[in-house]
């Protein structure tokens, strides 16, 4: 068994029986029976780099019948063949930087190869399909997309896994669009083999769809009329736990869910970030001392977080004013953002309680006092770029008042729940101003289509909102052009939301900041309910 080992930058050979220690996987390949070692077979370092005796960030293998290994050499743009058994390999498409060019790759998690020469590449960050012809290293031709990120019959969005058949016909595991497309030779558009519904980041599993066999992160079917029931659990109200010999009050403020359904939790006059495993209430510090400080192993009331898909957390330390890097399990966090103070200029951040991290690790960060959402590109902590607000506190286009939660979309578009002006504001990249999809500007109320202080806000990939009306105590769903949102859960009056998630399965979960809990509203299905969907497909096989 061939193992990407992505965060030690190296293709680790296991032999099918033997014990070995933990790697990072992220693809495999063609078990391979024989002795009991296994060993690295491309990469010599575990700092990564870009000789041709090295890998930076691997994140695909294919492996040939005549031991070839193809590998998505992601950090460096680049795919590399290598020998097993050879000290080096040599690069056989890109290599020349990222970008959108044909002789570029982006970033990618997906190849296969036809034939034993010609090179499929699945470009998630360009949204694409490219094939490279055996010998030709300067540049490939577009097969499937590159018309941009969409659902179009000539767009993809997100590629992620691949297959080529015997008669090249092209199957695309579509990450963004929820589906499986079907690509054929010499053809500009695609035909679906099967839509889908997102439930945001479920499971993964295996479902059989004919005679195709789908990587669906779905534990179980959902049904197509699917609601939510009024009627809450408690998941966590607990302090700590079992890692500290004092009982702190437990104070949520945002939480984060992973691909398992365990729960990080921004504790917030409590300095710390808590995990809690599936169904435990008791919970570990992953992040903070709980003491409070601006020292790296400390945090100083968190109030907002984002889990990236390799457990790495970013923390708003929002009484130190910056926003912290965490790896999981490492004692220390690193300033990504701010860190030099409260203010009002683009190299200081204020109060958050809002973060999104997009697939680049760039940083967007919803700062309620300065009512504006700031942008920090990846590497860069000593300044943000401004993306939204930043006129001053207002009900006009190019102003926000206090904002809370944000939701970036894959082209960059923001939505953004602008507490005290009891609006959605949505913002295209790079403009001036934005416009309001749901509430009424500057006026509160409980109608249909009215929100009172809104702090959270979820979009699904046919553009509905989800709205924590807070005020309200209610959840909307707001369909993209409507005026008037729908109620799918009223929430006990006694109750103020300070965030929103949902998990797994499709169940909606809060943060009760008044009852310092964590609440779950189950998603229901009627009896006869029937439909087939996909969330997050990343690969396939037929």
């Amino acid at each position: 068994m061939y193992v990407v080992d992505q965060s030690s930058h190296r293709i680790q050979r296991f032999i099918a029986g033997a014990l070995h220690s933990r790697v990072n996987a992220e693809s495999l390949h063609f078990p391979t029976l024989g002795s009991n070692l296994g060993t690295t077979v491309a990469g010599i370092t575990s700092n990564g780099g870009i000789s041709v005796t090295q890998l930076k960030s691997p994140t695909a293998i294919f492996v040939t019948p005549s031991s070839f290994m193809y590998i998505v050499d992601n950090g460096n743009q680049r795919i590399q063949k290598w020998r097993i058994g050879e000290p080096s390999g040599s690069t056989v498409a890109g290599g020349n930087g990222p970008g959108s060019a044909l002789s570029q790759i982006s970033i990618s998690y997906g190849i296969y190869i036809h034939n034993e020469y010609n090179i499929y590449v699945s470009d998630y960050g360009n949204h694409r399909v490219v094939l490279w012809n055996a010998g030709n290293t300067t540049g490939g031709r577009l097969v499937a997309g590159g018309n941009g990120n969409g659902n179009a019959d000539n767009q993809l969005s997100l590629p992620y896994g691949i297959y080529v058949d015997q008669n090249g016909t092209l199957y695309i595991a579509e990450y963004g669009n929820h589906i499986i497309s079907k690509w054929l030779p010499s053809k500009t558009t695609m035909f679906l083999m099967h839509f889908s519904r997102q439930y945001l980041d479920a499971k993964f599993g295996i479902t059989i769809a004919g005679e195709t066999a789908v990587a669906d992160q779905l534990p179980n079917v959902p049904c197509a009329d699917a609601r939510w029931s009024n009627t809450s659990r408690v998941l966590v109200n607990t302090s700590e736990g079992n890692h500290s010999a004092i009982s702190l009050r437990f104070d949520p403020y945002d939480f984060i869910i992973d691909v398992n359904d365990n729960i990080y939790v921004a504790d917030g006059s409590n300095n710390r970030v808590i995990r809690f495993a599936t169904g435990s209430t008791s919970g570990e510090i992953v992040a903070g001392m709980g003491s409070g400080g601006k020292g790296k192993s400390e945090l100083a009331f968190p109030t907002a977080l984002f889990l990236t898909r390799n457990y790495t957390l970013f923390i708003a330390d929002s009484n130190n004013s910056r926003v912290q890097k965490w790896k999981y399990n490492e004692p220390l966090g690193f300033t990504v953002a701010g860190g030099d103070g409260s203010g009002v200029t683009l190299d200081k951040i204020s109060v958050s309680y809002g973060l999104y991290v997009d697939d680049q690790y760039n940083v967007y960060v919803s700062e309620y006092e300065n009512h504006r959402v700031t942008l920090w590109m990846n590497n860069n902590k000593t300044i943000g770029r401004l993306v939204a607000g930043g006129n001053g506190n207002g009900t006009a286009s190019n102003q926000l008042n206090c904002p809370r939660g944000i939701h970036v979309t894959t082209n960059g578009t923001i939505y953004i729940a602008d507490y005290n002006n009891h609006r959605i504001q949505k913002w295209t990249r790079d403009a001036s101003s934005g416009w309001t999809v749901a509430g009424q500007s500057g006026v509160n109320g409980s109608s249909s289509r009215q929100l009172w202080n809104p702090t959270a806000v979820l979009v699904d990939q046919y553009n509905n909102l989800f709205i924590l009306d807070t005020r309200n105590t209610r959840i909307q769903k707001w369909p993209p052009g409507s005026i008037d949102g729908s109620t799918v859960i009223s929430i006990p009056a006694s109750f103020i939301g300070y965030s929103m998630r949902f998990d797994q399965a499709g169940n909606l979960l809060v943060v009760d900041g008044l009852h310092k809990r964590i609440i779950s509203f189950p998603v229901v299905c009627s009896s006869n309910a029937t439909g087939r969907v996909f969330s997050r497909p990343t690969s396939v096989l037929t």
